[in-house]
């Protein structure tokens, strides 16, 4: 049976920036699937009956399918929700395509997005809130699975990859200071997307590379190296809404070709182990398989893509994709169409949706054009490229899971030991930061003589703010073993 083609005919997206409306996450999504809907022609609803949602909370989301198809009026079908993650639009989008390619469906509504903002609205008038904030949740290690990273004190996904950065700044020779620095030359280009788009963008503003690294009361330091503008930026309302059909049901619909843009390929690899157990810290297997199995697919190179979106959570994420892509950072054809989570915004797990429709868009007015785009989640750990164009290509719609990839790595991890003590050296590390408190704490990876690895935090945490601005990476550490786990001493 010949496979059958996926093409997106219509995409929507709804930023709320009115500081006296106050939404659910689920208005927000419901007001952009109406608005895809409006973009692929309104008799395609009655032909919807799959809807897959990225979660609008990090908790407590299994139902919010079930409801959102109850307000759309949409036929019987499959509701899904997928997991909390960055990658998880693209991968729901390649799912909808691989099921439409194999007959099984005939049309899909993939959507996501977040209230937060409103949350935050409702919360400062004394007001019930529309819904609880979409990450409204702990790192506290005790709830956690024991893992190098909780005994090392990671409190945040900003600090699992600032962890990553600090491999990065060491194989690039320069010291954390010097990594800020140029980290603001790698981000000032996104902000200009976002200035260019004041409908959309949470903050539509242009900035120097050196207000963006540098450390002042308004952009205080995070996780080192990042500062505040670094991060993304969480407490928005906006969300997004993909239409995907089967090519034949948009020759029966009679939607244009002009309208028409088509998935090539999509592929998702995920790591086995947290970043502490892999063999390289900064360099993810199945970020790299990923891209390459989407350019594979596709039957393309890099050089023949026109356009990207990068996932662009923290500069690490943006450095290790343009890696696995073979980009350099400072490509001319840029590393985002929508101004990035930090400038645009990071609506929780529906990011990649908004990157999706806007490439479409771009698409559209770029005939034969091609888009590739990313999704990362998790811990560095979840990962989703793309390709789409105008142009359907040669070959048939591939999805790849990368499943022979994931085995692969879970036979390749690295032993990792949180019960050892002994000398052993700094592969990573990071100095946290408190609005008020300044340098907290020193988290660090270090690898004994025989390759096994800890997560350790300071044996004497006053000195965090000694290690400010510096690097411990390559230095010989004492690691003993406290109450709450690994501690390490740096002198």
């Amino acid at each position: 049976m010949q496979q059958r083609r996926p093409v997106i005919v219509g995409v929507g997206q709804m930023v709320n920036k009115d500081d006296d409306r106050i939404i659910s996450p689920l208005d927000g999504i419901e007001a952009a699937v109406h608005a895809a809907v409006e973009d692929g022609g309104r008799s395609a609803l009655e032909h919807v009956g799959t809807l897959y949602l990225a979660p609008p909370w990090i908790h407590g989301s299994d139902d919010a399918a079930t409801e959102l198809g109850e307000r759309l009026g949409l036929r019987p079908g499959k509701r899904h929700v997928g997991l909390f993650s960055g990658s998880t639009p693209l991968e729901l989008l390649g799912l909808a395509c691989a099921e439409i390619s194999d007959g099984e469906l005939d049309a899909a509504i993939i959507a996501g997005g977040v209230a937060d903002a409103s949350v935050m609205r409702a919360r400062k008038r004394d007001l019930e809130p529309p819904s609880c904030m979409s990450a409204d949740w702990t790192w506290d290690a005790s709830t956690r699975k024991r893992t190098a990273e909780t005994t090392a004190g990671l409190n945040s996904a900003g600090a699992n990859f600032a962890m990553a950065e600090s491999q990065l700044a060491f194989r690039a020779g320069r010291t954390p200071a010097e990594q800020r620095e140029w980290l603001g030359t790698v981000m000032a280009p996104f902000t200009e997307v976002a200035a260019r788009r004041p409908d959309r963008a949470w903050f539509p503003v242009s900035r120097e590379p050196g207000a963006i690294s540098g450390v002042s009361k308004g952009n205080r330091l995070v996780t080192e190296p990042y500062t505040k503008l670094m991060n993304s930026f969480p407490n928005v309302d906006q969300a997004a809404a993909i239409l995907v059909m089967s090519s034949e049901l948009a020759d029966r619909l009679r939607v244009p070709d002009s309208q028409r843009v088509y998935p090539r390929s999509i592929a998702k690899c995920h790591e086995p182990f947290y970043p502490s157990g892999r063999q390289e810290i900064h360099a993810p297997g199945a970020l790299a398989a990923a891209a390459a199995r989407a350019l594979e697919g596709a039957a393309l190179e890099a050089g023949d893509i026109s356009r990207f979106d990068l996932y662009s959570c923290f500069p690490a994420a943006v450095q290790l994709e343009a890696a696995a892509l073979g980009l350099d950072v400072t490509d001319s054809r840029g590393l985002t169409v929508t101004g990035g989570l930090p400038y645009f915004g990071g609506p929780g797990s529906a990011y990649v949706a908004h990157s999706i429709a806007t490439m479409v868009e771009l698409c559209r007015a770029d005939p034969g054009s091609i888009g590739a785009l990313v999704g990362v989640g998790g811990l560095v750990s979840r990962f989703a490229v793309g390709t789409i164009s105008t142009d359907p290509g040669d070959r048939a719609f591939r999805y790849d899971p990368c499943t022979d990839v994931e085995e692969r790595l879970a036979a390749e991890g690295v032993e990792v030991d949180l019960d050892a003590e002994g000398v052993a050296v700094v592969e990573a590390m990071t100095v946290l930061h408190e609005r008020e408190a300044g340098p907290v704490a020193a988290p660090v990876f270090a690898r004994f003589p025989d390759g096994r690895r800890t997560g350790a935090r300071l044996l004497h945490p006053e000195l965090a703010p000694d290690l400010c601005g510096h690097s411990l990476i390559g230095r010989d550490v004492r690691i003993v073993l406290g109450d709450d786990g690994p501690r390490y001493d740096p002198r």
